[in-house]
């Protein structure tokens, strides 16, 4: 009995821990943010009356990328009843449509590039920058949406000449640049994506195998870890993450200006080639004491202004704002610090609908004017 106790003892507390795993699993999935806290979130941001379909933005909103060459990812082509992308990777600017179109080239477009804000994450189709920016037109452009999350100004500079070899040259390309490109959320010299497509196809790129780090990520992912994570300790009162993997040095504050002025450099000179008017944008960006003055975002939801991310934006924009290290394109558009007195920001980083409409006005002015 006692040799057989060494077996089942083991087993019955293995059973016992599947158990207890699955039944914390049930809890956490009748309990967790997502479906009780998701409503009232969407209620506070966007309304009591705009609940249902704010829902389904966030909903239609996320699904996982397309590989792209060159690019390596791309918004997935998709037919949702407010967010609808191509199969070219473009958003279209209105609600419910039968087919999002792909973009044909030619003076009549403007093609507008930059991350998940260009995009538009947390609004409608209609409600987007370009769409707006289309609105203003009228039938005069087509403004294509060729934003992507995670997106930052060299994988947008490959993407506009990669379309450039099958398209002809639109009559303006927009560049929207900053938030992504400053705040470091990767590795200067390569995209969001890099590190694991790199490690996926090079072997011996991987890191050398740690069973301590294995058993740690393996615990977090447990459902039992989850919801004493979620129920016992205040994640507000936790210490910034401030590794320095994330906090960039004021020298990769500086390289990451020079690698956007670059290519903002070089989308002018493509723009010249083919006689694209370029304008190159230094975006909005939650970082200062107005930011968040209007926002009917709970406050635990939105960014600590110590962690890396702001520090690293705000480090970058003082530099660029105080030194002139952009200011010297005389076809920059500055509208980092432009504000409204309205809510600007859906969640941490992502504008507002009337603060996207905000902003193509001001591109829309500056085109009009400048060209």
């Amino acid at each position: 009995m006692k040799k057989n106790a060494y077996f089942i003892y083991p087993l019955i507390f293995f059973l016992f821990f599947l158990i207890l795993n699955k039944i914390s699993k049930n809890f956490l999935e009748n309990t967790k943010w997502e479906k009780n806290k998701k409503r009232e979130y969407v209620e506070k941001v966007y309304g009591k009356e705009n609940i249902d379909d704010y829902l389904l933005v966030l909903e239609e909103q996320t699904v996982s990328f397309n590989y792209e060459p060159f690019v390596e990812i791309v918004e997935s082509q998709r037919k949702g009843k407010f967010i609808s992308v191509s199969a070219k990777g473009n958003r279209c600017n209105k609600n419910n449509i039968a087919k999002c179109e792909e973009p044909l080239g030619g003076k009549n477009e403007i093609w507008l590039f930059g991350g998940s804000t260009t995009f538009g994450y947390g609004v409608k189709n209609n409600e987007t920058i370009s769409a707006y920016l289309e609105n203003l037109y009228g039938e005069e452009k087509k403004v294509i949406n060729f934003g992507s999350g995670f997106y930052f100004s060299t994988q947008e500079k490959i993407r506009f000449q990669n379309l450039l070899t099958d398209l002809n040259p639109p009559y303006a390309a927009i560049f929207l640049d900053g938030v992504n490109e400053l705040g470091s959320f990767w590795p200067i010299n390569e995209s969001a994506y890099s590190s694991s497509i790199r490690n996926s196809l090079n072997p011996k790129a991987k890191e050398k195998f740690h069973f301590s780090k294995w058993l740690k990520k393996k615990f977090i992912n447990l459902y039992i870890y989850q919801l004493v994570d979620e129920k016992i300790f205040d994640k507000d009162e936790r210490k910034p993450d401030l590794s320095s993997k994330k906090l960039a040095s004021n020298e990769q504050i500086k390289k990451s200006i020079k690698i956007l002025k670059e290519n903002h450099k070089q989308n002018r000179a493509i723009g010249n080639y083919y006689n694209i008017n370029i304008v190159n944008v230094l975006q909005p960006a939650p970082i200062y004491n107005f930011s968040y003055n209007k926002t009917k975002v709970p406050k635990e939801l939105l960014p600590n202004i110590n962690n890396a991310n702001s520090i690293n934006l705000k480090k970058a924009y003082k530099y660029i704002n105080n030194k002139n290290s952009l200011i010297d394109d005389p076809l920059l558009l500055n509208i980092s610090m432009l504000k409204i007195d309205k809510a600007m920001y859906v969640d941490g980083y992502h504008y507002t609908p009337l603060f996207n409409k905000k902003i193509a006005q001001e591109i829309y002015t500056y085109l009009i004017n400048t060209f």
